[in-house]
């Protein structure tokens, strides 16, 4: 019963963040995320969240910070590396929450899966994680759910 109070929600998500929303921001401007392990009813240790898009960097550095410097948070900043994992603690935009502790890996463009800069989380596989890291980023603007097969487009 409570899983499927979830799933609604997720499904809701999907809804707030569909295409004709976006419709009005140009698709260069846009940053896809989706979830690029399995789906959100399976059961893993490890699931993988992929973003692509142009502003990307912008949007990680709303949503990644590193855990050194806890009393000052403006030396938070999570500085990726291209191609290196990096500790991070996933966090809501919003309230500055953690969501989860994460592997941050960072692939710029051209040299990467889509042709433009993608970061992917590797964060744990419950599904309240996957589901905070979801609408975590669904917040953040011009970001939006990737529909199925825009991530090989």
């Amino acid at each position: 019963e409570m899983w499927t109070a979830r799933s609604r929600g997720l499904s809701v998500l999907k809804s707030l963040c569909s295409p004709r929303y976006f419709s009005r921001v140009p698709p260069q401007e846009q940053t896809i995320f989706g979830l690029a392990t399995g789906n959100h009813l399976q059961r893993s240790a490890v699931a993988i969240v992929r973003l692509s898009g142009s502003n990307l960097l912008s949007l990680v550095d709303r949503l990644l910070r590193t855990s050194e410097h806890k009393e000052d948070s403006s030396k938070n900043a999570l500085q990726l590396t291209a191609r290196k994992a990096t500790l991070c603690t996933v966090q809501d935009p919003l309230t500055k929450q953690p969501i989860d502790r994460a592997l941050a890996l960072f692939f710029p463009a051209p040299h990467s899966y889509t042709g433009e800069d993608v970061v992917e989380l590797h964060i744990h596989g419950g599904r309240a994680c996957i589901k905070d890291t979801l609408s975590a980023l669904s917040t953040l603007p011009n970001c939006r759910p990737a529909l199925p097969g825009e991530f090989t487009r």
